[in-house]
């Protein structure tokens, strides 16, 4: 056993001088820092492509260096991050989580320079040799072309932006800091983040510290399969819908669920010398082939080696393992039967390497890479080691402030997910319009809610129209406006009402002019009648201005027409404009919504609502969605109340959403698409965001509108399990614009082992950018959440026992759901 002070005087690395690090053997080494493609994301021409960029890698590396990519997974537990302050139900989703583990990955990229000697190296490392570096290696000029090269693989991964979103060099600091004992040196000696080190043992098993470890390689030909499937095809439970696609090396890198570290080294030697050894392997073994079968095989295996070397393949030496640590031995007998098994779903003979851990951990310490003695390595074509190079990366949390809590689908762990303005200031999306697509019963409820919840929660403003109550528990919690007509006490508004700081502007006057014109013709007003009616709205406010006791309402209004009538039809009896406006039919048709009419508490109202500054307003549909008359004054209220928030509210930080259920559909008519049609293609530049939710294919598919304005004009398009549309699938990957590789992402939804957990996964697209969450949301979530009709009737006869306290009810509900489960 070592001390920590002597095992700081026997460590391989020499210094580090101006961020490369160099060892005692007197190689060099330059480090990176890689941000892989997250998983579920790269298809199958992605993986191919990638295979392409290592093999042209390895090419331009020199002669007689090494890449040692190292892959960390740690497990990582859930601690809540109060990005949503004192929400209830935040709290509720917190506690849901608290302590759910899931693998954290880091992956690292070394690319050292070695000598010509590598190969005959002896197989112990040189912990406990001298430190005098051999002469051949202190060469400037040799350095320097290294060094170069190294710029120029840099350059390589830097431009393939697609799958490399950050290559970062590695620091001195990043290697080891002096002033806080930490870096990747300091983790790797001691297995953890702990600033002090600890002893390593070899003596009877391995042990870093108080971790027991132990090592799976791969060093030997024998160990690999006839053949290498560069895609790994997930397949589980025989679905044929589940067509998520992992890299060849998932099984040992994302699939294990326990601390590991994966480590892949490929070697470049002398070409010319490689192939001298190779020619002589075969004539030894032609000259014994006839004295063994197994010999004559390895000697056509070697031929056609040779033959394919000379048509451009290059020939490279291969050696991976994976380090497996815990600070249980029962733990870690369990781990690597899991990492066997994992080799094995490769094809590879697993072998659990107790004889050569020595050589395995010190090869592994950063910039040492070249330290793996040549008889663990294995010569394969640079096009087949690429194969086990692991390609992707968990799925990550947002740096953004803003963020909704979904759930990656491999663990269901909660990860804080910007959605909104980390893609647009990065240009994947050019606009936060959101289409959601999925059949009743989806889960579109509690994707919708989960969503909203979120955004009220980060002081967003929403205007939702719904058609169903799916949002009158998240209004009721959150204290929003809930506007639901009943015929004897029906929704007061008050159109006429004007902002004392801002006054009456042309969109007011506009709106207005929309609702007088909906409440009064069946058709569209004529330019005259427009006019004159805009002249009427200018000189009411005109009146009104000049008499503070004048109360501005519909009854006033109504009032002021027809003092206006009366004294033309004595002032011009034969006016002309009675000819195109009819006062005497605007009078006697809008007379339900004036003093003791029918509707005379629709327009009329005495308190002025403030529904700019409030952050939720639910207009909802569902008891006039049949009427005509109805459905287009709320159409004007929608409008009006929406663009007073887009318009009026601080510009920046403040999403302001409207959001559009299923009542979209009886909302369409030409006013409400003109709005649309505006509105979807303006609110971008007022932080506003457009939602469209529908579950009818062919609202999609047959609404020219839908289809060509709201579709193309989203950036953000979700799609929820799309399996009862079946036949109908290829249309909407056609409208949505899916690639095949999207699309299986999609007929993959909720197609995964659910390992206890409830939740509903989703696809979403933004602009080229395809993943998968799940939706899994906590008990008291559920209950606010809920539309199913038996649930809510419950919820709601429990909020009546409870004295109209919803918390309570909520509370009740779940602790009831709990205790029949």
């Amino acid at each position: 056993m070592a001390g920590a002070a002597s095992l700081l005087d026997k460590i391989p690395i020499l210094r580090i001088n101006d961020d490369v690090i160099i060892t005692k053997r007197g190689d060099w080494g330059v480090g990176f820092k890689l941000d892989l493609r997250e998983i579920f994301s790269l298809s199958q021409e992605d993986f191919e492509a990638l295979n392409i960029f290592f093999n042209n890698v390895f090419d331009r590396m020199p002669e007689f260096s090494v890449m040692h990519k190292q892959d960390w997974f740690t497990k990582k537990k859930f601690k809540p991050n109060n990005k949503r302050g004192d929400s209830i139900l935040g709290k509720h989703s917190d506690f849901k989580f608290i302590e759910r583990e899931h693998v954290n990955h880091e992956c690292y990229i070394f690319f050292i320079k070695t000598t010509k000697n590598v190969k005959t190296r002896s197989y112990s490392t040189n912990l406990f040799n001298s430190s005098i570096v051999p002469a051949d290696s202190i060469n400037e000029r040799a350095f320097n072309n290294f060094y170069s090269d190294i710029a120029s693989i840099e350059g390589m991964f830097k431009a393939n932006t697609e799958y490399f979103s950050r290559v970062e060099r590695l620091t001195s600091k990043d290697y080891y800091n002096s002033e806080t004992d930490m870096g990747l040196l300091s983790r790797y000696f001691t297995l953890s983040r702990t600033r002090e080190m600890v002893d390593i043992d070899f003596r009877n098993g391995m042990m870093v510290g108080n971790k027991h470890c132990c090592f799976h390689s791969i060093d030997s030909l024998k160990q690999f399969p006839e053949n290498i499937d560069l895609v790994k095809n997930n397949n589980e439970g025989g679905k044929a819908n589940m067509k998520a696609l992992f890299s060849f090396a998932h099984p040992v890198a994302l699939a294990l669920k326990f601390n590991h570290i994966y480590n892949q080294y490929v070697f470049k030697d002398n070409f010319k010398e490689t192939i001298r050894e190779k020619e002589l392997q075969k004539n030894k073994l032609s000259n014994f082939s006839a004295v063994s079968s197994t010999n004559d095989i390895n000697y056509k295996r070697m031929k056609e080696f040779l033959d394919a070397s000379q048509h451009g393949s290059i020939p490279v030496r291969f050696h991976a393992n994976v380090l497996t640590f815990s600070d249980s031995p029962a733990e870690l007998a369990d781990d690597a039967i899991m990492v066997g098994n994992g080799f094995m779903e490769m094809g590879i003979k697993p072998r659990l390497n107790k004889f050569d851990s020595k050589e395995l951990y010190w090869a592994g310490v950063p910039g040492n890479g070249s330290d793996i003695p040549a008889n663990l390595t294995s010569t394969l074509f640079a096009d087949q080691a690429a194969c086990f190079i692991n390609m992707e990366t968990a799925y990550s949390d947002s740096n953004s402030d803003f963020g909704i809590r979904f759930c990656e689908r491999l663990n269901g762990y909660p990860l804080h997910v910007d959605i909104l303005f980390e893609p647009l200031k990065a240009g994947v999306i050019s606009n936060r319009n959101m289409i959601i697509v999925g059949p009743s019963g989806s889960g579109k409820s509690f994707l919708t809610n989960t969503y909203l919840s979120h955004l009220f929660d980060h002081g967003h403003h929403m205007v939702l129209v719904d058609m169903g109550r799916s949002y009158k528990r998240l209004c009721e919690l959150n204290n929003g406006i809930f506007i639901d007509f009943n015929e004897s006490n029906p929704p007061k508004f008050n159109p006429f009402f004007l902002d004392d700081k801002i006054g009456l502007t042309d969109d007011k006057i506009e709106n207005i002019k929309a609702l007088l014109f909906t409440i009064w013709l069946d058709e569209e007003a004529s330019k005259l009648q427009d006019n004159v009616m805009r002249e009427h709205i200018v000189n009411y406010y005109k009146i009104a201005s000049k008499n503070p006791s004048l109360r501005l309402c519909f009854n006033t209004f109504y009032e002021f027409i027809k003092a206006v009538y009366q004294k033309k039809k004595i002032d011009e009896p034969n006016s002309t404009e009675f000819n195109h406006f009819d006062y005497e039919h605007f009078i006697i048709t809008t007379r339900i919504y004036y003093k003791e009419g029918k509707y005379d508490q629709l327009l009329n109202s005495s308190t002025k609502l403030d529904y700019t500054n409030n952050q939720l307003v639910v207009f909802e549909m569902e008891s006039i969605k049949d009427n005509p008359t109805l459905l287009s004054i709320y159409t004007i209220m929608i409008i009006d109340t929406y663009l007073n928030k887009l318009f009026r509210l601080p510009g920046e930080n403040i999403m302001k959403t409207l959001l559009m259920e299923e009542a979209w559909k009886a909302l369409m008519n030409d006013k409400m698409s003109s709005f649309l049609l505006y509105a979807v293609k303006t609110v971008r530049k007022y932080y506003g965001q457009l939602i469209t939710v529908t579950q009818d294919l062919e609202d999609l598919l047959g609404n020219k509108f839908v289809k060509q304005s709201l579709v193309g004009n989203s950036d953000i398009k979700i799609l929820l399990d799309q399996s009862k549309y079946k036949a109908g699938f290829v249309h909407v990957k056609e409208l949505i614009g899916l690639t095949d590789h999207e699309a299986s992402l999609v007929q993959s939804l909720n197609k995964q082992p659910q390992n206890g957990r409830k939740y509903m996964e989703f696809y979403i697209k933004l602009g080229t950018i395809s993943k998968v969450y799940a939706v899994e949301v906590s008990d008291m979530e559920y209950a606010a959440f809920t539309t199913n009709k038996d649930e809510t009737e419950v919820i709601y006869r429990l909020q009546n026992e409870k004295g109209g306290d919803l918390i309570q009810a909520l509370e009740q509900f779940t602790e009831n759901k709990i205790r029949k489960q």
